[in-house]
């Protein structure tokens, strides 16, 4: 699964970096998040429900940013597994 896109935003870089930061604010923008943890500074994991022509499941993931440098870019890699095959 892919998700990908853009959106301009009219705010400050460093007021939507801060909002990005945020696991808790940020996954409440997301749909079909239904669970979010803070690990430490870098990690979140969660479960998000989705689904994908006719397969409906709950999705658990862990994502970790990879490389940061505010407040122009983050790259967050994610890896995860179903709760039907557990498959990655």
């Amino acid at each position: 699964m892919i998700f990908d896109g853009k959106i301009d935003l009219n705010v400050p870089a460093e007021k939507a970096w801060d909002f990005l930061i945020d696991i808790n604010k940020f996954s409440a923008c997301l749909p079909g998040i239904e669970e979010v943890k803070q690990i430490d500074d870098k990690s979140f994991e969660g479960v998000l429900a989705a689904t994908v022509g006719p397969i409906s499941g709950k999705f658990f993931f862990r994502s970790t940013i990879v490389e940061s440098r505010p407040p122009e870019q983050m790259v967050v890699r994610t890896e995860g597994t179903d709760s039907v095959t557990k498959s990655a």
